[in-house]
């Protein structure tokens, strides 16, 4: 008696298979991933992360938040936005403050500290997204900004 049969793997049909280098949400992890890689590389000799950076960029924008908004702007999770905020209240970035008028919710404002962390960066900031669309036209820039905008309205419809 031989050994037990050998089979040949089982392979899905071509109908059934994906090339992943045609799918799209392939790239998007490739490019997500770079992204945040370069990122970080460049606020890190300004001793910010990419998390910091959002909630820097966020206030800016829109001048106070409470935890909730905040969450939803940066897309950080809670428990951690939670422990960055602690840390840049820590460092004078931001403060927290009971909303006028309604002392159980908690809004989060830039301190001039803050204020002036987002303005160092900014220059940074602008070079590396300059730096991820070059060579692509300005009217084949807006194209791509318009079909992201629409794949997140997508994303967020479904």
């Amino acid at each position: 008696m031989t050994g037990p049969e050998q089979k040949e793997p089982i392979m899905a049909s071509e109908q059934e298979m994906i090339d992943f280098e045609s799918f799209l949400p392939y790239y998007f992890h490739l490019i997500a991933e770079g992204l945040s890689q370069r990122f970080r590389t460049i606020l890190k000799p300004h001793g910010v992360t990419i998390r910091r950076w959002r909630i820097l960029m966020v206030l800016m924008t829109s001048g106070t938040c409470n935890m909730t908004e905040l969450r939803e702007k940066s897309l950080i999770e809670q428990s951690a936005l939670s422990r960055v905020v602690d840390q840049m209240e820590r460092d004078n970035l931001v403060v927290r403050r009971p909303k006028a008028g309604d002392n159980r919710i908690i809004e989060v404002f830039l301190t001039d500290q803050g204020r002036k962390s987002y303005f160092d960066l900014v220059p940074a900031a602008r070079t590396y997204a300059e730096s991820i669309v070059d060579g692509i036209p300005k009217r084949e820039r807006q194209a791509l900004l318009n079909s992201l905008r629409k794949i997140l309205h997508n994303l967020e419809k479904n």
